[in-house]
């Protein structure tokens, strides 16, 4: 149990350190990729999404609830239908293991477009970390791509996926950000190319910069942190 404990205690702290990583990566504003990815992510709570999902598919879930239902379908087959159930609600890009139900969702076009609408339209999402989506969302991407891991998500729908995900493994999505990454970038390049976009950012020096008192510090405070942590079960 002590080494379990230990295990979650510091794959939290890994992915919290890793998003705050990314963006120090990415040149991107403080706190940017953690709200970027939000906004990407789950939208059930989006008035547009539920508005969609009552007038047009309303009656496909209706049909997967009576399945779940039924005493006759097979346990594997409900913890499937469950599975889509909650996937669909959410507003996830939608993944089924069974081809013959992959075509009677939302089509994955309008999902990636719907959550792009979402994010440059939020009014709590700054005009500074909306910017530098539109204006260097290829960066973005590339850097994506080139971080494909695990995915790191255990809880909700998500957490049933084992393939890769872009950004460490810790997107949200991960059907929008994993195998359905180059569709995504491919209505990304779409959809921005009809944008007034504002100039990309200079990417981030790969020179280390002089340490400064508050570097320092920061790193001091990781460094006791480390020593705490393995304080406590050593």
């Amino acid at each position: 149990m002590k080494m379990k404990k230990i295990l979650k205690e510091w794959k939290r702290f890994v992915l919290t350190e890793g998003m705050t990583l990314q963006d120090q990566q990415l040149g991107a504003p403080d706190g940017w990729f953690s709200e970027w990815n939000e906004a990407l992510g789950n939208i059930d709570y989006h008035p547009s999404w539920r508005e969609k999902l009552k007038n047009e598919y309303s009656g496909f879930i209706d049909s997967l609830m009576e399945m779940i239902n039924d005493p006759n379908t097979e346990k594997e087959d409900k913890k499937e239908y469950q599975r889509l159930v909650g996937t669909i609600n959410s507003g996830f890009a939608f993944y089924s293991n069974d081809p013959e139900m992959q075509g009677l969702t939302p089509p994955f076009e309008d999902i990636v477009r719907m959550k792009l609408d979402i994010y440059f339209n939020s009014q709590n999402i700054s005009q500074e970390n909306k910017d530098f989506f539109a204006g260097n969302y290829e960066r973005v991407m590339n850097y994506g791509l080139e971080t494909m891991a695990p995915n790191r998500q255990t809880h909700g729908p998500r957490s049933s996926f084992t393939g890769n995900t872009a950004f460490y493994g810790s997107m949200d999505d991960w059907y929008m950000f994993g195998d359905g990454f180059m569709e995504t970038r491919r209505i990304m390049d779409d959809y921005f190319s009809s944008m007034d976009r504002p100039d990309p950012t200079d990417p981030p020096s790969m020179e280390e910069p002089p340490e400064s008192e508050e570097t320092s510090r920061k790193l001091q405070d990781k460094a006791d942190f480390l020593n705490d942590f393995f304080s406590k079960y050593y």
